[in-house]
């Protein structure tokens, strides 16, 4: 079993480089014309429902489509271009829990649209896949992955420029729960702040191969391991030019939980109190603690 080693800074902390293997393809382009679909709900729905794979619907620029239940299942490859729309799980009492979107063996872009209130905002299973481009994921909550919850196995999220905010799990991954034995995960630019788990995971929780979170912020995130992520890989996490600031965990790992297998290299540097010695360089199977 493989040990885990909590690298904790209440400082800011910029990441320089854990070596990974290989990184995950993302959905497969398609050609489509776009359909129009307009600031209704059910409008939404109906169109989810009929579209053909490769097709591009695109949204009511600025519209917040108030959902009573959950969208219809992507098993076909679509593309969701949001135009700055939010999808937004409606706050009238009685209002049942529902993820907003499901995807099962399709493959879902989205772009610039915003998710707000779910009980999961994207869910992915089987061999479905999950691009986003932008946009904002905002309170939604679950189980797992408050914002995604991705168990494909082989495939993983590719997200770009997205912000996670004020999301929660009572399990692991207050933003995001990814389980790809066989492929890597891709944050890319994006930020996450004042999400939370109850287990492991304040952000991230990711088991998978190689992942990479680049160019991106983790700011006062907080679980009971892992305040910003917990990742548990074989080949080794990435992260580069990404900086860690504020998270908090009541357990291992204000920063990070990770495993000591597969970190070839390394390079964290991190600011904190004078009066604190928390912070940890990993390389190899070395650790050291520094002032």
């Amino acid at each position: 079993m493989l040990g885990r080693v909590p690298v904790a800074a209440t400082g800011a902390v910029v990441v320089g480089a854990l070596v990974a293997a290989g990184l995950g393809g993302a959905p497969p382009a398609q050609a489509a014309a776009a359909v129009d679909v307009p600031c209704s709900a059910p409008a939404l729905a109906s169109a989810m429902a009929s579209a053909s794979s490769g097709a591009t619907l695109s949204l009511a620029a600025g519209c917040v489509y108030v959902l009573t239940a959950g969208l219809p299942e992507v098993s076909q490859v679509l593309t969701i271009a949001g135009n700055g729309a939010t999808l937004e799980r409606s706050y009238a009492p009685g209002t049942a829990a529902f993820t907003i979107v499901t995807v099962d063996s399709g493959a879902l872009t989205v772009d610039k649209l915003n998710f707000r209130h779910g009980s999961g905002a994207i869910s992915v299973s089987d061999f479905g896949q999950l691009m986003v481009n932008g946009g904002t994921f905002t309170g939604n909550s679950a189980a797992d992955g408050g914002a995604i919850y991705s168990d494909a196995e082989i495939y993983a999220p590719q997200l770009n420029g997205a912000t996670f905010t004020g999301n929660s799990a009572t399990g692991d991954g207050g933003a995001i729960y990814n389980y790809s034995p066989a492929v890597a995960m891709v944050v890319d630019q994006c930020t996450f702040t004042g999400n939370k788990a109850a287990v492991s995971g304040g952000a991230i929780w990711e088991f998978g191969v190689g992942g990479l979170v680049n160019a991106s912020t983790l700011r006062q995130n907080t679980a009971g391991s892992g305040g910003a992520a917990w990742v548990s890989e074989d080949s080794g996490e990435a992260f580069f030019d990404t900086v860690i600031q504020g998270n908090a965990a009541s357990g291992d790992g204000a920063a990070f939980t990770l495993p000591l297998a597969g970190m070839a290299q390394s390079s964290i540097t991190a600011r904190f109190p004078a009066t604190m010695r928390a912070a940890w360089v990993v390389a190899s199977t070395r650790v050291r603690s520094r002032p």
